[in-house]
């Protein structure tokens, strides 16, 4: 699967979390991984059709998870190496429409 740009990844996260549902930090583990909620990296990384739990092993994850990070302040905290963990987000946020914000943002931006 191509990576496409950023807001193409980050409205198909989008839409796994809106049909799924979304978790704080990580996947539902235990259950099954096709219909599972979704932190947003893993629903980044089934985006890419990847298991939940590989969310750090995509680059799109990597690249979206900066953008959203850089221009929301939301997220992620990165390391030399990427992502190093993820962080608790304010739970103010309704995180499905940060990641449909940042899609569109994306776009607007040509990425």
């Amino acid at each position: 699967m191509r990576l496409g740009k950023i807001s193409e990844q980050l409205d198909r996260a989008a839409k796994i979390m809106q049909t799924r549902g979304w978790k704080q930090g990580g996947f539902d583990e235990g259950t099954n991984p096709d219909t599972c909620r979704v932190c947003v990296f893993s629903a980044l990384a089934v985006a890419q059709g990847k298991h939940p739990k590989d969310w750090c092993d995509t680059e799109v994850s990597t690249r979206a998870g900066q953008f959203l990070s850089r221009e929301f302040g939301v997220g992620v905290e990165y390391n030399d190496f990427g992502i190093n963990r993820t962080i608790d987000a304010d739970p103010s946020y309704t995180m499905i429409n940060v990641v449909k914000a940042a899609a569109h943002l994306a776009r607007e931006m040509g990425k």
